[in-house]
């Protein structure tokens, strides 16, 4: 199960690495669920990511995408040194 909860006016989800192939339709649901009650404000908690995939790094550029196109902003927070280095 993949963990939100709206802090203030931001939405925080937690994204668990390595097992985010499995969770990816969890994850694209969630985020359409909050969209469509009006949220716009995102951030992405990545947790375990000592290793991306490309896979993992396609849904994660797909969920951003996602979210902007709906008028949002998305921030993606790491949890590691290795997963700031691969996304900033």
């Amino acid at each position: 199960m993949i963990k939100s909860a709206l802090e203030e006016d931001i939405v925080v989800i937690e994204v668990v690495l390595p097992s985010l192939h499995q969770k990816i339709d969890e994850l694209r649901e969630k985020v359409r669920e909050y969209i469509s009650e009006g949220h716009r404000k995102f951030v992405l908690h990545i947790l375990g990511g000592n290793r991306f995939t490309s896979f993992d790094i396609g849904v994660l550029i797909s969920v951003y995408a996602n979210i902007k196109k709906a008028g949002g902003d998305v921030a993606m927070w790491p949890s590691s040194g290795r997963s700031y280095n691969l996304l900033y």
